[in-house]
């Protein structure tokens, strides 16, 4: 077993060479010591993970599930949470984001970070572009559908009372009341409510 790489430590080298507790200072100041350089500030970690082309920047760090990216912060509070980088480069290079509203892409490209590329807008504009973009499965194409759209726009337009509905199309009355009430099928009531 190898020790710790930080000078003077016996412990068993755990993560990447250190021990735990080694490895802790390391990971959140960039030196073992503890004192040592720090990681920098938001902008210059934002920096080192843009790769610019002629179109999108595209973020290099890491990124969730989706392809957003994440960068690791600290909010005001000092608790770590987690940053999205689209989000700062909107801040960065355009305006402070608007209370309520989301950042959103031009491209579509999700782990893009050109100012150019990016514009604020409110949650249904932002549902309305996942979904346009094909980045959200609604509709007949989530696999748990039951029934289909001109069944769903149907329910929304007939007002006849749920236990009718829902005995006409084979489902249940709380499903009518979710689609009625835009829990279920939601994307009909958005692309209307533009």
């Amino acid at each position: 077993m190898n020790n710790c790489n930080h000078v003077g430590c016996l412990e068993v080298a755990k993560i990447k060479g250190f021990c735990v507790r080694h490895y802790k200072r390391f990971n959140a100041t960039g030196s073992s010591e503890g004192g040592g350089a720090t990681h920098g500030t938001t902008t210059e970690r934002f920096w080192r993970y843009v790769s610019k082309s002629e179109s999108c920047w595209l973020w290099t760090g890491t990124k969730d599930k989706d392809g957003y990216g994440m960068l690791s912060g600290k909010k005001p509070d000092g608790k770590r949470t987690q940053l999205r980088p689209h989000r700062i480069s909107y801040e960065l290079h355009i305006s402070e984001i608007p209370c309520g509203l989301f950042v959103l892409h031009k491209c579509n490209n999700p782990a893009c970070v050109n100012p150019e590329h990016l514009y604020s807008g409110t949650h249904n504009e932002n549902m309305k572009d996942r979904i346009d973009a094909g980045h959200y499965s609604v509709g007949e194409k989530h696999p748990n559908a039951k029934i289909t759209e001109s069944i769903a726009r149907e329910i929304l337009e007939n007002k006849q009372p749920a236990k009718f509905m829902a005995e006409k199309f084979g489902i249940s009355q709380s499903q009518i009341k979710n689609i009625r009430r835009g829990e279920q099928w939601k994307h009909l009531q958005i692309g209307e409510n533009k």
